[in-house]
């Protein structure tokens, strides 16, 4: 995920990016997208086309389609509580 690190949400309808191409219309999805994608877990779900399903490429590939995720978000500030005490 750190690939897109910085980089501006983009959706079919807004998507900042100045690129050749939509990467929210061509992978079906709104993401944080950077040159397009090597994570889009807001990807077509169960597609397995032209890499717009829900995708982790260096997990298992723009061929896969994830058919479960989730996120989760914490400030930056976040730091855990040790432990015993």
């Amino acid at each position: 995920m750190s690939y897109h690190s910085g980089s501006v949400f983009s959706a079919r309808d807004r998507d900042p990016n100045n690129l050749l191409i939509s990467c929210a219309v061509s992978y079906r999805g709104a993401w944080w997208y950077r040159n397009c994608h090597y994570a889009n877990l807001n990807g077509l779900y169960g597609s397995t086309v032209d890499h717009q399903g829900v995708s982790w490429y260096y997990w298992k590939g723009f061929d896969f389609s994830v058919p479960f995720t989730e996120m989760k978000l914490r400030p930056r500030s976040y730091r855990p509580l040790g432990r015993g005490g």
